[in-house]
């Protein structure tokens, strides 16, 4: 046996040892992101070959080719507003410090991972560090339920789990948490620091949450995310200074179908018009991390379009991150959830996702 062999078993058995130290997993969840611009059009086919983004009769045949054709369209803008940002998306960045603070503070016994659906770190990546012996938990940083956003995750990560021989029985997720009282909590944080940026008149502030749209017809199948969207919109509301006023509305409307209204810029028109709004705080509340939506589509592209309209006074409001509060919500959910499962009955009491064509 050669030295590198040697030397290759023992990294290997000690790889295996590191990931039997710990009793379970937490997984986190979410799309990804270009890290480069040079990596914006992988990132783009990625995203447009998934069946629960692009659905299509025929989808098998079809989608691929369609989403050649969308890419091929859309790249250069997409690029373009990278560039704006730095070149990449820093969700993976700040998902891997939400990671070390998410371990720090469930201890010695959970190992935190990242798992991304269109790029890397991509699910599989994840299963190097997991062991079909541990309890796994799906934790999610959508925190209100999409078939096409926590939906897709949890189905490519039970597909690359039966692939690998991980049985579904130690697999748990945490659906969703709209209501997560740490969660509120920390948007809650996030936005008084927005207010105690600068003075205000709450007769001239006006306070936007803003949304991912999706489209009409995953409402009108019985997704509850919009549901969601409004009970966590409902609860931050009352929480505003007396007097601001606020709305809702949803952003990154693509394609020619209906999608969930009213749409932000939309919004934003219509509050130029008003004359009287001088203040605007647009609040990102379906993300918790920043990225290319929030970063750009709300920070830039907004902060233009409510200028230009005479809105001089233009807040866009920090996702949670790693925000101790948000930190803090995630650590409770797992502890939830790790709970729900009795030591001697490691049962998946979650739905069981067929991967669709």
């Amino acid at each position: 046996m050669t030295a590198a062999v040697v030397e290759s078993s023992q990294e290997n058995s000690q790889m295996a040892q590191d990931i039997g130290a710990f009793t379970y997993a937490v997984v986190l969840l979410n799309m990804g992101g270009p890290d480069s611009q040079n990596a914006v059009r992988s990132f783009l086919l990625n995203l447009f070959h998934d069946p629960d983004i692009l659905r299509l009769p025929g989808g098998k045949i079809t989608r691929p080719l369609l989403a050649r054709f969308i890419v091929s369209r859309r790249l250069e803008r997409v690029k373009a507003s990278y560039g704006k940002i730095g070149g990449g998306s820093p969700l993976a960045k700040i998902m891997g410090e939400q990671a070390k603070l998410l371990a720090e503070k469930l201890g010695s016994r959970a190992r935190v991972v990242c798992a991304m659906r269109y790029w890397h770190p991509f699910t599989d990546e994840a299963f190097a560090t997991l062991s079909p012996e541990q309890k796994i938990i799906l934790l999610p940083l959508y925190p209100h339920w999409c078939s096409a956003t926590s939906g897709s995750s949890f189905r490519e990560f039970y597909k690359v789990a039966a692939q690998k021989g991980f049985s579904q029985s130690n697999i748990v997720e945490v659906k969703s948490y709209p209501q997560s009282e740490l969660f509120l909590k920390a948007w809650e944080a996030r936005i008084a620091e927005s207010f105690d940026a600068g003075l205000f008149d709450p007769a001239t502030t006006h306070v936007v949450f803003s949304a991912h749209g999706v489209p009409l017809s995953l409402i009108r199948k019985g997704d509850p995310y919009e549901k969601e969207i409004r009970s966590t919109f409902e609860s931050l509301v009352c929480k505003l200074p007396h007097g601001v006023s606020s709305s809702l509305a949803f952003q990154s409307r693509v394609g020619p179908v209906r999608w969930l209204e009213p749409d932000v810029r939309a919004v934003v028109d219509e509050l130029g018009g008003r004359k009287n709004v001088k203040t605007l705080i647009v609040v990102p509340i379906s993300f918790t991390v920043d990225n290319l939506e929030t970063l750009f589509e709300l920070n830039i592209e907004l902060r233009e379009q409510a200028l230009e309209l005479g809105i001089s006074d233009f807040r866009c409001v920090q996702a949670p991150n790693t925000h101790k509060l948000f930190v803090d919500a995630l650590a409770s959910l797992a502890n939830e959830t790790l709970q729900q499962i009795p030591e001697s009955q490691k049962t998946n009491h979650i739905t069981n996702y067929k991967a669709m064509s």
